[in-house]
């Protein structure tokens, strides 16, 4: 019997396999349970049984199963009970070790979470060193020698090579007195063990689908094949594999098949654009290429696990059954999200008040704001909305605007608690004010509070687990099976944290959030389900061992297949190379091995790649099209299918609303007027529709920053309150009236901005207190101003006042900032004005043409704004016998006023009253029109910044 089978690429590893088995060891009574069989990975045993099981026909004792891994367990369980080390208990040994041979290590970044990357990179190291069984003698001559002289790197590199020994004994130390191995550990030692290990329960060992051995791999399987305990399975194609060639020399025997034979897969080519196209490539192959009899027989192979939901999406429903093997990163999920929600609202809490946004980002997730507390999680779900309007403004509450909140505030706010419960009982949920304010304090726990006083880990935990606890009996996120599988995991990485070493030392609370998340980052959550039936999602090192008639390779692209590492290791290059480790050619090779292999066994393969200008073909795909050029001799060998969305095109149509009469009836009986709304129709009629026929608002978000609007409220307030003692008479300018107006501006600003905005408001306070001096200096100097006798009055506000000066009776409201009445008897109305355009109408000249030629365009060009039209119209009817003009104030610029009246038709204001009316008719009449439509128009830069530019998409 040979020890050393080779089998060709094309042949069915499994197949061939079980029949050897069954022909070299298949006894009486069907037992083969003497046999042991070692496997790369857990998933070609299930295959081999079945497989056996056809050619057997009835009930047998099966081979025992191992994968590599296990069997080096094993070895070393043989002589001692083995548990294997969790990674942070790992890392912290070396952090100790570190900071105790080379405590210079630890200068910039003295923390366990700060040294942690670190930790990660040299337990690697030292992992690929007791893989590969380097002697520490050859680490001192090779690399800490070298090290003293200084490789090209950072000196903080080089000290840790020159210490590298030293903290490689540390480690094993600590991890041999704690009883803990690492599996770098568990190798070396089956090394040492293995001619000492007796398997007299094993007639014989099989390794089966050998490519790649670490030395301690080698060490062992080479003692077994040298007792000849051991046979050995191989594939081989006709390409020269160094690494096959380096294990001829390690167990003195050819690997090559009993007969050569060249793989006759075809090839089919699939070019997609992005990663959504590339998914509905595969489910076209699926639905079109495969035959429904052949899906247990195919393969969809996945470099990237990030497209691995958006796969499953589309593909579901062409499948009746499908099978996933793959880890998913763990930090894809809702439930990661949600954690650095939670550890960013307690980063940036100060002292016991949480910055508002983090705030609503934590209650409004969708599985906090769903939480089954009370009755239904409807409950939670209207109370916690209910909070963000109290928080935003929409309902009217202390807390409205406020950049940081105490939790107890909200806890005492009664006025959304009341909202809440008269929403709820619309729905027939009746909880009064005490049960909401359980449901709030109840995630105010397990959201914000439980976390504020952690201080090691296993303060963290208690939290972690509480808030897991909830998670699981108490949202909805169970029944989406992805969260399900996160919780799981979550369970496993507390077990882990819970047994941890350093659980019980002090920690920042940030270094343990920033520890937790990074643990989470790495982590990888599995799929349960039969690798037996229907299609079959893996990745590559999950196919090792396997053939598959019909193969779709996904995300077929460089970088993707194979794998580059995109990030420069903290170990240089240089030294791997010079131990013999396992460098990027060398992972590169073992890919390309799997793929070779893969393809070459299949019937049909089908590569899904992104055709994308930036990206490029995976090299494999590029060999295959280069050796069939060769071969045909032209450059077009394989046909190409790209991704195409069939899309209807319709022909763009302006956007309108038209009017009907129950439109009309509402503006010509109810709706009421003001310059603003003239000034939007004006603008663009579709826009009047949306915001004062349909009534549509923009959400309001008072926990942004502050806005032009914002000042504006300041400035207009504080305007009021300074001057409202003039009303009557002259306003005086004096050190008293300064000191009274500089604490109103410092309450209004207080209240208005820097509460919501804290130490932020310092560059807003100063810019608007220059302009506001300026303002102020501006009005002192009468002569270069204006001469104001008295005040007539100031904010005159009229919400609803009817009048028919157009001709139809209409309703009009207005807002007048200030009626100054000036020495010479004229009064002067004045509009402040925080921002730093002025729409004033222009002179007769434009406004005589814009009359020559009346069109909503002309208006707009000429009148400009309605606003000081309306309002010297008003006025000049409460005072007719007053000589009048109105003016913009510009806060920016005091020093010039935009007047109406220009000094040049201050003789005939009349005229240009007449002309401002007569488009003021024409606009009004337009809008009465029933035959012209609200029509959008196309204004450039203001369509990007209209709120309902949405709507007209």
């Amino acid at each position: 019997m040979s020890k050393i089978i080779t089998y060709n690429f094309n042949q069915d590893f499994i197949a061939e396999l079980a029949d050897y088995i069954c022909a070299n060891f298949l006894k009486n009574g069907n037992d083969l349970s003497r046999v042991a069989v070692v496997f790369g990975g857990r998933r070609p045993r299930y295959f081999l049984r079945k497989a056996l099981s056809q050619r057997i026909g009835s009930g047998y004792f099966p081979p025992a199963f191992f994968t590599i891994d296990n069997f080096m367990r094993e070895v070393v369980s043989r002589k001692a009970p083995i548990r294997l080390a969790p990674a942070m208990d790992s890392c912290y040994i070396i952090y100790k070790a570190a900071s105790q041979v080379a405590p210079s290590l630890l200068e910039d970044k003295p923390e366990f979470s700060q040294f942690l990357p670190w930790a990660k990179e040299v337990n690697s190291f030292i992992e690929e060193l007791d893989l590969e069984d380097i002697p520490d003698e050859r680490l001192k001559s090779d690399v800490e020698k070298s090290a003293e002289i200084g490789y090209e790197v950072p000196e903080s590199i080089n000290q840790l090579l020159s210490h590298i020994v030293a903290i490689r004994g540390l480690y094993h130390e600590g991890l041999r007195s704690r009883k803990l191995y690492s599996r770098g550990l568990m190798y070396l030692e089956a090394s040492r063990l293995i001619p000492e290990a007796h398997f007299d329960e094993f007639d014989q060992v099989l390794f089966c689908n050998l490519y790649y051995l670490y030395k301690t791999e080698g060490s062992v399987v080479k003692h077994l094949f040298d007792n000849d305990l051991a046979t050995l399975f191989f594939q081989k194609d006709g390409s020269q594999w160094p690494v096959l060639k380096e294990l001829q020399g390690l167990f003195n025997a050819p690997i090559e098949p009993e007969s050569k034979a060249v793989p006759k897969f075809t090839p089919h080519i699939y070019k997609g654009f992005d990663s959504h196209s590339q998914v509905g490539l595969v489910r076209e192959i699926i639905s079109k290429e495969i035959k429904k009899e052949e899906l247990d027989k195919t393969l969809v192979l996945l470099p990237d696990a990030n497209n691995l939901i958006p796969l499953l999406s589309e593909i579901s429903s062409e499948l009746p059954e499908f099978n996933v093997s793959m880890g998913y990163p763990l930090k894809r999920s809702s439930l990661f999200g949600l954690f650095q929600y939670i550890f960013e609202a307690q980063s940036r809490r100060r002292d016991n008040e949480y910055y508002s946004r983090d705030y609503l980002k934590v209650i409004l997730h969708p599985i906090i704001k769903n939480l089954l507390i009370k009755e239904s999680p409807a409950a939670t779900r209207i109370l916690c909305h209910k909070v963000e309007e109290a928080l935003n403004g929409t309902i009217d509450t202390a807390l409205a605007g406020s950049l940081f909140i105490k939790l107890e505030e909200i806890e005492k706010e009664g006025k959304f608690f009341q909202k809440t419960a008269d929403s709820l009982t619309h729905q027939d949920i009746h909880l009064g004010e005490p049960e909401l304010k359980e449901v709030i304090s109840r995630i105010h726990r397990l959201c914000f509070s439980r976390w504020e006083e952690v201080n090691n880990f296993s303060g963290f935990i208690d939290a972690l687990q509480e808030f897991t606890d909830a998670v699981l009996f108490e949202s909805m996120a169970i029944k989406y099976r992805l969260n399900s599988k996160v919780i799981e995991r979550i369970y496993g990485i507390i077990d882990e944290l819970r047994s941890a070493e350093f659980r019980d030392q002090p920690f920042a609370r940030e270094e343990i959030f920033r520890i937790f998340i990074g643990k989470l980052e790495d982590e990888k959550i599995s799929f349960s389900g039969s690798p037996l039936k229907g299609l079959q999602v893996l990745g590559l090192l999950e196919t090792r061992g396997l053939t598959f008639k019909n193969v779709i390779i996904m995300d077929a692209n460089e970088g993707l297949l194979p794998r580059v590492k995109v990030y420069e290791p903290l170990i240089p290059r240089q030294v791997m190379e010079s131990l013999g480790l396992k460098c990027l050619k060398e992972e590169e090779e073992v890919e390309k091995y799997h793929f070779s292999r893969l393809v070459g066994g299949a019937k049909d393969v089908y590569f899904v790649y992104d055709d994308d200008p930036e990206k490029e073909p995976s090299r494999f795909i590029e060999e295959i099209i280069w050796q069939k050029q060769k071969v045909d001799k032209k450059l077009s060998v394989f046909k190409e299918t790209r991704a195409r969305f069939n899309v209807n095109v319709a022909p763009q149509l302006k956007p309108s609303a038209t009017k009907d009469q129950k439109v009309l009836d509402y503006l010509q009986n109810d709706f009421v007027f003001s310059p603003s709304s003239i000034d939007t129709y004006l603008k663009c009629p579709l826009e009047f529709y949306y915001q004062y026929v349909l009534r549509l608002r923009e959400k309001e978000d008072m926990l942004g920053e502050p806005e032009s609007k914002d000042v504006g409220i300041v400035v207009h307030d504080l305007f009021e309150a300074a001057f409202k003692d003039f009303v009557g008479k002259e306003p005086v300018i004096d050190k008293k009236f300064e000191t009274n107006f500089w604490e109103l501006f410092r309450e209004l600003f207080d209240d208005k901005i820097r509460n919501r905005i804290g130490s932020e408001a310092f560059m807003i306070e100063g810019v608007l207190r220059h302009r506001l001096e300026a303002f102020l200096k501006r009005e002192r100097q009468k002569e270069n101003c204006r001469n104001v006798k008295k005040i007539i009055s100031l904010e005159k506000n009229v919400q609803r006042q009817k009048t028919d000066f157009l001709g139809v009776p209409l309703y009009f409201s207005y807002r007048i900032d200030r009626v100054d009445e000036l020495v010479d008897g004229s009064l002067l109305v004045i509009d402040y004005k925080t921002g730093s355009s002025a729409k004033v109408p222009n002179g007769t000249k434009s406004l005589q043409a814009m009359a020559d030629a009346m069109t909503r365009q002309t208006i707009c060009q000429a009148v400009k704004s309605f606003q000081l039209p309306v309002y010297y119209h008003f006025i000049s009817e409460e005072f007719k016998d007053k000589p009048l003009n109105a003016a913009l104030y510009m806060i920016q610029r005091p020093e010039k006023l935009e007047y109406f009246i220009k000094k040049r038709d201050l003789e005939r204001p009349d005229r240009v009253m007449g002309f401002c009316l007569d488009a003021l008719k024409f606009i009004i009449n337009e809008i009465f029109d029933s035959e012209t439509d609200f029509d959008s128009d196309d204004t450039g830069e203001a369509c990007r910044y209209c709120p309902f530019g949405a709507l007209c998409r």
